[in-house]
């Protein structure tokens, strides 16, 4: 009952499902309870009443089961015995869900999973899929053959070793897309003029999550991998227990210092003990962020603010002096939205006839860390323009956000369909953020980039274009990645598209190498 409740306040929050994974963060819960804006439902305190009730009527009455410990050991080991073997290994737990007519598949997206299986059976699915199996034909042959033709190419000779500062702006997104919203002024007003400017590639960043589950995108942005082939919703760094083939280790093989950046919790999504697998030299978190005296941490929207974010990344390019790569992910932007701000904080102001009172305070306190987000990008990139060091600053929105309980302001404005079987064409609208590409030096031809306004990348793509545009070392996994875009910059599950052989190809060798470079035996990875 606690599980089904807890599952419940998330998916009002989030959209999602409670997952057996999220248990890893119940030490947080007390930090977690502030994003929770909606009670519990009057149908269950009446049925926790009633257990509660039975409990205490079951204590005082008495009732016993009479069965002699020669009875309860045998039979207690007889039930364990069955359950380990009869989940003792993915083939078998496979058997036991089709034989009740279920899925492990059903696991990769989490809504057919929970409205199929229910809540319990969704739940026990996840668990037994918890454990990343090695798919099938996997071999050190099948690697060779999929990477084969594909080539590792050394950094240019006008490499010059700039600054890479990598930014993660949280649920930045373009509210504009609202049907039948206006704003008095644009959110997004400064990120539209950047993208403009000489030396600027920007577009649509197509993610992996929405609403929340920021550390799939980041995952995938940092690694090149997919979490495709991992259970919907699951935390990637949970698999992850050795070295990875990635980009920051790629920049800290280059003599790079490489820092990770976050103004919340160190321990959150396990970021602590997992960046250093990822090659990150120095890890920041608030409690260490607070204690740099010629920066001071400023609270906007009860979060760390954008602005004073911004600072602590011109503080590391300032204090580093070899080349940085940084990786930085905002907070300001952090959900829940519905009194974020006081009114006298409010610069823009949402209207709209379609959307109640309440879901038009959402969208207009949500519409407010954009306007601050953006403004914040502004002065970064300013100061990217104005410093004597080369530097490409590469800005993403990690998802869409929460707009009101179930997403509501997504349904009343006709960006969702009432039974979830959106287009490719709406996927497009909720499933992409902004991102941007800015330099202040000459980059190298993009590849990728047919423009400089109005791209397409996915999140595992998202790095590799960046090196690419500044003559960076490629690996074989790189050019592959670059392969797979030119058949389609979209692809990943949560866009709904109908793959073709050669997309299915594809995304079948990404999950291969996604297994052998995080779990396998890694022989992808350039020796």
């Amino acid at each position: 009952v606690a599980l089904s409740v807890a599952s419940y306040l998330k998916y009002n929050v989030l959209g999602e499902y409670l997952y057996p994974w999220d248990l890893f963060q119940a030490k947080n819960v007390s930090l977690l309870k502030d994003y929770i804006n909606t009670g519990i439902p009057k149908s269950y305190i009446f049925i926790i009443s009633v257990l509660v009730l039975a409990v205490i009527y079951l204590a005082f009455s008495k009732n016993s089961l009479s069965l002699r410990w020669n009875i309860r050991y045998p039979a207690a080991i007889i039930i364990v015995c069955s359950v380990l073997f009869t989940y003792n290994n993915p083939a078998n737990a496979q058997k036991l869900a089709l034989n009740h007519s279920m899925s492990f598949l059903d696991a990769a997206l989490q809504d057919s999973n929970y409205v199929q299986n229910g809540f319990v059976g969704a739940f026990t699915l996840n668990i037994l899929s918890n454990v990343v199996s090695e798919p099938e034909g996997y071999s050190e042959e099948k690697i060779d053959e999929i990477l084969d033709g594909y080539e590792c190419i050394e950094a240019g000779d006008d490499f010059s070793s700039p600054n890479v500062i990598l930014i993660l702006q949280e649920s930045l997104w373009d509210v504009t897309r609202l049907n039948g919203v206006e704003f008095s002024m644009d959110p997004l007003e400064n990120i539209r003029k950047i993208s403009d400017t000489e030396n600027t590639y920007s577009g649509n960043f197509i993610t992996s999550a929405f609403g929340g589950g920021t550390v799939r995108p980041e995952f995938e942005v940092l690694t090149g991998m997919t979490t495709d082939y991992l259970p919907s919703g699951s935390v990637p760094y949970q698999y992850v227990k050795n070295s990875l083939e990635c980009y920051p280790q790629m920049f800290s093989d280059l003599d790079y210092k490489t820092i990770a950046m976050h103004p919340y919790l160190s321990n959150f999504y396990m970021r602590d003990t997992k960046y250093p697998f990822l090659g990150f030299s120095e890890t920041w978190f608030y409690d260490d962020l607070v204690t740099i005296e010629d920066v001071q941490m400023t609270s906007r929207g009860k979060q760390a603010s954008d602005q004073s974010f911004v600072n602590y990344i011109e503080y590391f390019i300032e204090k580093t002096d070899e080349p940085l790569f940084l990786f930085g992910i905002s907070m300001e932007g952090h959900q829940p939205f519905d009194n974020k701000f006081e009114e006298n904080e409010l610069e823009i102001k949402a209207t709209s006839d379609i959307l109640t009172p309440d879901l038009i305070n959402t969208v207009n306190q949500y519409a407010q860390c954009a306007v601050d987000a953006d403004r914040a990008i502004a002065s970064l990139v300013d100061y990217v323009d104005n410093s004597d060091e080369e530097t490409i600053l590469i800005v993403f929105g990690d998802h869409a956000p929460t707009l009101g309980s179930n997403n509501a302001s997504y349904y009343q404005t006709g960006l969702f369909n009432a039974d979830r079987s959106n287009t490719f064409e709406e996927n497009l609208l909720i499933n992409t953020t902004p991102f941007l590409m800015h330099s202040n030096f000459k980059m190298s031809e993009s590849s990728m980039f047919a423009s400089q306004k109005d791209n397409y990348i996915t999140s595992y793509n998202l790095m590799n274009a960046a090196v690419e545009l500044i003559n960076g070392p490629q690996t074989k996994f790189m050019d592959f990645l670059r392969d797979y875009f030119k058949t389609s910059p979209y692809y990943n599950l949560r866009m709904g598209i109908t793959p073709t052989e050669e997309i299915k190809s594809f995304a079948d060798s990404h999950k291969l190498l996604t297994y052998d470079r995080m779990r396998g035996k890694q022989y992808s990875v350039e020796r």
